[in-house]
Protein backbone atom coordinates (compact mmCIF):
# COMPACT_ATOMS: atom_id res chain seq x y z
CA UNK A 1 0.00 0.00 0.00
CA UNK A 2 1.37 3.16 -1.25
CA UNK A 3 2.18 5.86 2.00
CA UNK A 4 -0.87 8.11 0.20
CA UNK A 5 -3.26 5.64 0.93
CA UNK A 6 -2.10 4.78 4.39
CA UNK A 7 -2.11 8.63 5.32
CA UNK A 8 -5.69 8.54 4.15
CA UNK A 9 -6.60 5.02 5.64
CA UNK A 10 -5.46 6.28 9.18
CA UNK A 11 -7.51 9.63 8.81
CA UNK A 12 -10.70 7.65 7.61
CA UNK A 13 -10.23 5.22 10.59
CA UNK A 14 -11.95 7.18 13.70
CA UNK A 15 -13.99 9.41 11.39
CA UNK A 16 -17.91 9.39 11.29
CA UNK A 17 -20.03 11.49 8.69
CA UNK A 18 -20.73 13.53 11.78
CA UNK A 19 -16.94 14.69 12.05
CA UNK A 20 -17.45 16.23 8.28
CA UNK A 21 -20.50 18.67 9.41
CA UNK A 22 -17.76 21.20 9.16
CA UNK A 23 -17.69 22.36 5.84
CA UNK A 24 -14.30 24.18 5.86
CA UNK A 25 -12.86 21.07 7.94
CA UNK A 26 -14.35 18.88 5.16
CA UNK A 27 -12.95 21.07 2.41
CA UNK A 28 -9.30 21.86 4.02
CA UNK A 29 -8.86 17.82 4.52
CA UNK A 30 -10.95 17.18 0.88
CA UNK A 31 -9.03 19.84 -1.40
CA UNK A 32 -5.83 18.37 -0.70
CA UNK A 33 -7.26 15.05 -2.00
CA UNK A 34 -9.22 16.24 -5.56
CA UNK A 35 -7.64 17.35 -8.65
CA UNK A 36 -7.81 21.50 -9.42
CA UNK A 37 -7.21 22.91 -12.40
CA UNK A 38 -3.65 24.03 -12.22
CA UNK A 39 -2.72 20.21 -10.51
CA UNK A 40 -1.17 18.79 -13.52
CA UNK A 41 -1.51 15.33 -12.02
CA UNK A 42 -3.60 12.97 -13.43
CA UNK A 43 -4.28 9.93 -10.70
CA UNK A 44 -7.63 9.69 -8.96
CA UNK A 45 -6.73 9.97 -5.18
CA UNK A 46 -9.87 8.42 -4.01
CA UNK A 47 -10.27 4.86 -5.15
CA UNK A 48 -12.94 3.67 -2.98
CA UNK A 49 -15.97 4.60 -0.60
CA UNK A 50 -17.23 2.80 1.96
CA UNK A 51 -20.99 4.41 2.76
CA UNK A 52 -23.96 2.23 4.59
CA UNK A 53 -21.86 -0.91 4.80
CA UNK A 54 -20.74 -1.20 1.05
CA UNK A 55 -17.84 -0.35 -0.38
CA UNK A 56 -17.58 1.04 -4.07
CA UNK A 57 -14.99 1.66 -6.51
CA UNK A 58 -17.11 2.10 -9.93
CA UNK A 59 -16.30 5.98 -10.84
CA UNK A 60 -20.35 6.52 -11.46
CA UNK A 61 -20.96 4.95 -8.01
CA UNK A 62 -18.50 7.15 -6.32
CA UNK A 63 -19.77 10.17 -8.04
CA UNK A 64 -23.45 9.43 -7.19
CA UNK A 65 -21.84 9.06 -3.39
CA UNK A 66 -20.44 12.36 -2.96
CA UNK A 67 -23.94 13.77 -4.20
CA UNK A 68 -25.87 12.28 -1.84
CA UNK A 69 -23.82 15.18 0.63
CA UNK A 70 -24.14 18.08 -1.61
CA UNK A 71 -26.84 20.78 -2.42
CA UNK A 72 -28.40 20.78 -5.50
CA UNK A 73 -28.64 24.14 -6.94
CA UNK A 74 -29.43 23.68 -10.54
CA UNK A 75 -32.61 24.12 -12.68
CA UNK A 76 -34.01 22.42 -15.83
CA UNK A 77 -36.68 23.32 -18.21
CA UNK A 78 -38.89 21.40 -20.52
CA UNK A 79 -38.85 24.64 -23.00
CA UNK A 80 -36.73 24.67 -26.51
CA UNK A 81 -34.91 27.85 -26.82
CA UNK A 82 -37.28 28.87 -30.05
CA UNK A 83 -40.45 28.77 -26.89
CA UNK A 84 -38.41 30.86 -24.32
CA UNK A 85 -37.35 33.30 -26.84
CA UNK A 86 -41.18 33.78 -27.92
CA UNK A 87 -42.24 33.73 -24.80
CA UNK A 88 -39.77 36.61 -24.02
CA UNK A 89 -40.86 38.48 -27.18
CA UNK A 90 -44.55 37.96 -26.17
CA UNK A 91 -43.81 39.92 -22.36
CA UNK A 92 -41.79 42.08 -23.66
CA UNK A 93 -44.08 43.41 -26.47
CA UNK A 94 -46.64 43.40 -23.61
CA UNK A 95 -45.02 46.20 -21.17
CA UNK A 96 -46.86 49.54 -21.67
CA UNK A 97 -44.37 51.87 -23.91
CA UNK A 98 -44.96 55.16 -21.42
CA UNK A 99 -43.27 53.88 -18.97
CA UNK A 100 -40.10 53.28 -20.80
CA UNK A 101 -40.51 56.69 -21.58
CA UNK A 102 -39.93 57.66 -18.10
CA UNK A 103 -36.81 55.34 -17.68
CA UNK A 104 -33.39 57.56 -17.40
CA UNK A 105 -30.01 56.00 -17.29
CA UNK A 106 -26.86 57.83 -15.61
CA UNK A 107 -23.01 56.43 -15.62
CA UNK A 108 -22.01 54.59 -12.88
CA UNK A 109 -19.75 56.91 -10.81
CA UNK A 110 -16.84 56.19 -8.44
CA UNK A 111 -18.58 57.14 -5.73
CA UNK A 112 -21.26 54.90 -6.35
CA UNK A 113 -18.81 51.75 -6.62
CA UNK A 114 -17.37 52.67 -3.29
CA UNK A 115 -20.57 52.63 -1.70
CA UNK A 116 -21.29 49.05 -3.15
CA UNK A 117 -18.12 47.88 -2.54
CA UNK A 118 -18.92 48.97 1.34
CA UNK A 119 -21.04 46.49 1.45
CA UNK A 120 -19.25 43.41 0.21
CA UNK A 121 -17.92 41.35 3.26
CA UNK A 122 -13.56 41.88 3.32
CA UNK A 123 -13.84 37.64 3.56
CA UNK A 124 -15.51 37.44 0.39
CA UNK A 125 -13.45 35.77 -2.52
CA UNK A 126 -12.32 37.63 -5.58
CA UNK A 127 -14.57 36.25 -8.02
CA UNK A 128 -13.44 35.82 -11.56
CA UNK A 129 -11.53 39.05 -11.65
CA UNK A 130 -9.08 37.76 -9.06
CA UNK A 131 -8.65 40.87 -7.27
CA UNK A 132 -8.58 40.10 -3.30
CA UNK A 133 -12.13 41.93 -2.12
CA UNK A 134 -9.15 44.03 0.45
CA UNK A 135 -7.97 46.02 -2.46
CA UNK A 136 -10.85 46.67 -4.00
CA UNK A 137 -11.86 48.07 -0.48
CA UNK A 138 -8.97 50.70 -0.06
CA UNK A 139 -10.07 54.11 -0.49
CA UNK A 140 -8.42 54.26 -4.19
CA UNK A 141 -10.08 56.58 -6.20
CA UNK A 142 -8.45 55.39 -8.86
CA UNK A 143 -9.05 52.04 -9.03
CA UNK A 144 -12.94 52.50 -8.40
CA UNK A 145 -12.79 55.28 -11.42
CA UNK A 146 -11.19 52.62 -13.72
CA UNK A 147 -14.06 49.83 -12.09
CA UNK A 148 -16.83 52.75 -13.10
CA UNK A 149 -15.24 53.19 -16.60
CA UNK A 150 -15.37 49.71 -17.05
CA UNK A 151 -18.87 49.37 -16.25
CA UNK A 152 -19.56 52.43 -18.04
CA UNK A 153 -18.06 51.60 -21.42
CA UNK A 154 -19.83 47.92 -21.60
CA UNK A 155 -22.92 49.39 -21.21
CA UNK A 156 -22.01 52.37 -23.91
CA UNK A 157 -20.67 49.39 -26.24
CA UNK A 158 -23.65 47.07 -25.46
CA UNK A 159 -20.72 44.12 -25.09
CA UNK A 160 -20.00 42.36 -21.79
CA UNK A 161 -16.86 41.01 -21.35
CA UNK A 162 -16.85 37.00 -21.47
CA UNK A 163 -15.14 36.70 -17.81
CA UNK A 164 -18.44 38.33 -16.68
CA UNK A 165 -20.77 36.09 -17.92
CA UNK A 166 -18.73 33.46 -15.97
CA UNK A 167 -19.46 31.60 -12.67
CA UNK A 168 -17.19 29.88 -9.51
CA UNK A 169 -19.61 27.23 -8.22
CA UNK A 170 -18.85 26.04 -5.05
CA UNK A 171 -20.72 22.43 -4.04
CA UNK A 172 -22.37 23.22 -0.49
CA UNK A 173 -22.51 20.57 2.30
CA UNK A 174 -26.09 19.56 3.23
CA UNK A 175 -24.91 18.96 7.08
CA UNK A 176 -26.97 15.78 7.30
CA UNK A 177 -25.51 12.19 8.23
Amino acid sequence: MNSHKIRNKKFFKDKSIGDFNNAKKFWEFYSSKIKIKSDKSSNNPISHVKFNGKISKNIFELCNIFNLFFTSISSSSNSSIEESSEFIQKQMSNLNPIKALNFKFSFTTAKEIDELLTTIQTSSGPGICDIPTKILKLPSLKLKTVIAYLFNYSILSSSIPIDWKTVVVTPLFKKRG
